[in-house]
């Protein structure tokens, strides 16, 4: 809501200090953000993604995806079969249920920039985060097959942020399973300029892993 936004716009601008929260270069014209967490304004990768969206210039235009305030159904079968009928031959249920992953696939094909605001839940991704990666991951459309291997059919040069918040301090350990996962399934549709941001060790000091995130923000920024 208005409200939230509000709230969180203030949060970040009194209680951080101005030097960590720069404009986002105004090259950046067109920026799409996923959020994953369950925990809505008070969860710290959804605070982290409003810190990242300040970074905003005014000739960015962001777009907004909350997938833990507004799940996605887990992929079925019925839907994934929709995908292979061709466009023109779809029932009106099988149009409906394609049209969830085209305007998925639009949403990242239309961006420059991609930001996934993900909790880190049982040491990997939220289910409401994989729901969205079933359906943005496409044979034929968002990948496909060559004689050397799967090959990425999405637009390049497009630029990835992954905003995480975790419990405890798992990057870089066996524990970590988050991170190989979205980095293997970035790169099999041809996002591969990644970069990892992270707010740690929430569980004892979420404020304190919140300004790590932060700059660490203003450091790429």
């Amino acid at each position: 809501s208005k409200a939230t936004v509000s709230v969180l716009y203030w949060f970040i601008h009194k209680t951080l200090p101005t030097q960590l929260i720069p404009k986002m270069s105004k090259t950046m014209q067109k920026v799409l953000v996923v959020k994953s967490s369950m925990n809505g304004e008070k969860g710290c990768s959804n605070r982290l993604a409003e810190a990242f969206l300040s970074q905003l210039g005014g000739g960015v235009k962001p777009t907004i995806r909350d997938v833990g305030a507004k799940p996605l159904a887990h992929l079925s079968s019925e839907e994934m079969g929709a995908w292979s009928v061709p466009e023109g031959e779809r029932t009106a249920e099988q149009k409906r249920l394609a049209a969830v992953s085209d305007e998925i696939i639009k949403e990242v094909q239309d961006a420059d920039v991609l930001a996934l605001s993900v909790s880190m839940y049982n040491f990997g991704v939220p289910s409401t985060l994989k729901a969205w990666i079933d359906r943005l991951l496409r044979a034929g459309v968002t990948f496909g097959y060559t004689a050397t291997g799967p090959a990425g059919l999405l637009k390049k040069g497009k630029k990835v942020y992954v905003l995480v918040a975790s419990g405890g301090a798992y990057a870089g350990k066996p524990y970590d399973t988050l991170t190989p996962y979205l980095t293997n399934l970035l790169s099999l549709v041809g996002l591969t300029d990644i970069t990892f941001i992270r707010a740690e060790d929430t569980a004892k000091d979420a404020e304190g892993a919140l300004r790590a995130g932060v700059e660490e923000i203003n450091r790429l920024f």
